[in-house]
């Protein structure tokens, strides 16, 4: 940091307040911290999930001292976890249902994946589509077309450049599948764009 332009610039401006320093302290974040191949490697050693997270977990510390004031003082609260009770909710359920019917999702993707051996398939693109068929299966109230898309996009995020599209596939397959068997019962806003019982 000692080397780095920005803090030399910050340093030797003669302006000195409160936005100045946090507008610093977000960029050292942003720039210095994400582009650091010491700090990727420390965390990596520690878990090497961290290579998804690190960008992730800047993106919230900046969220977090945004909302700083000058005199907010040291009690202020940090960003929470969720953004509220339902949602800590929703995301307990769903983990608790994908542990408890891994089985069945892993037989799923395996039965749906006759090109490749599911061993061979990558941990976080197992894991994505897990959640997904329990987030069908198991949550009455939400959309399949809603589920396809949010895991689509958390693939495109947390997997390889190539896993939306092998996910996208794999899943379409397995929605098939279950529609079959007549395993997907949606009720409420989950109906929206589901086929109505005579097309099934």
């Amino acid at each position: 940091m000692i080397k780095w332009d920005p803090y030399k610039e910050y340093m030797m401006s003669e302006e000195n307040n409160y936005n100045l320093d946090k507008k610093f302290i977000i960029k050292l974040i942003n720039d210095l911290f994400l582009s650091s191949e010491d700090l990727g490697s420390n965390l990596e050693e520690q878990s090497i999930y961290w290579n998804g997270d690190l960008e992730y977990v800047t993106v919230m510390v900046e969220k977090t001292l945004k909302k700083f004031k000058a005199d907010s003082g040291e009690t202020i609260k940090l960003m929470p976890f969720f953004k509220n009770d339902e949602d800590e909710q929703f995301v307990k359920v769903l983990f608790r249902k994908a542990v408890l019917h891994s089985k069945k999702c892993f037989d799923l993707i395996d039965s749906n994946t006759t090109n490749w051996e599911v061993e061979r398939i990558a941990l976080m693109d197992i894991l994505v589509m897990q959640l997904a068929i329990t987030e069908i299966l198991e949550f009455p109230e939400i959309p399949v077309k809603v589920t396809l898309n949010e895991y689509i996009e958390l693939a495109k995020y947390y997997c390889t450049s190539k896993s939306s599209t092998f996910v996208n596939g794999i899943l379409d397959n397995i929605v098939k599948e279950i529609r079959e068997q007549g395993l997907i019962r949606k009720t409420g806003r989950g109906l929206v764009g589901e086929p109505a019982m005579k097309d099934m």
